[in-house]
């Protein structure tokens, strides 16, 4: 073999825009009453390193959990992603526990698997799109129209499985 030559080993997939292996939900734009006991509503600040932290967050009462629910209910798997202020912050849900969202949140409801998918939201090429997406001065945010274009690198099942089965 000729050692001039380099190998490229790079994998080349297709690049897919996120609402097409996803269905994504805004939050309601409006700030509820909360409650000292109830449903926990999950904004902005209660995801942090890809973690999200519901003995934190502030609670609603069932009447607010279920409006703010009317367009879906997070389900295990199901990813929030913040939209305003710490935009771009992402967590997977992976309990049962009924939640709701608070403004400034997105909810991500993956058809491929959801590791794979939080992955590449978590990865530095999505990240680099999302830096390019932000909007305003003041308070730095990210619309839903741009999220559901974020390009996904989509390689077949098998290499899907494979990869999750690496990293999770």
């Amino acid at each position: 073999m000729n050692s001039n030559k380099k190998l490229n080993h790079t994998n080349h997939y297709n690049e897919i825009s996120l609402d097409e292996i996803a269905e994504i939900t805004d939050s309601l734009h409006s700030t509820p009453s909360y409650s000292d006991i109830g449903f926990p509503m999950v904004r902005v600040t209660d995801i942090s390193n890809y973690f999200l932290d519901t003995k934190s967050c502030l609670k609603v009462n069932k009447k607010v959990y279920e409006e703010f629910t009317k367009r879906k209910i997070p389900e295990v798997g199901d990813i929030i992603f913040t939209r305003v202020g710490s935009y771009g912050n992402v967590s997977k849900v992976i309990n049962h526990e009924k939640i709701c969202l608070g403004q400034n949140t997105a909810l991500i409801h993956p058809l491929v698997d959801s590791n794979y998918l939080l992955f590449c939201l978590k990865s530095k090429f999505v990240r680099r799109q999302i830096e390019s997406l932000v909007v305003g001065s003041t308070q730095k945010s990210v619309s839903i129209k741009s999220i559901k274009e974020l390009k996904i690198p989509l390689p077949s099942k098998k290499e899907i499985s494979f990869i999750t089965g690496i990293l999770f």
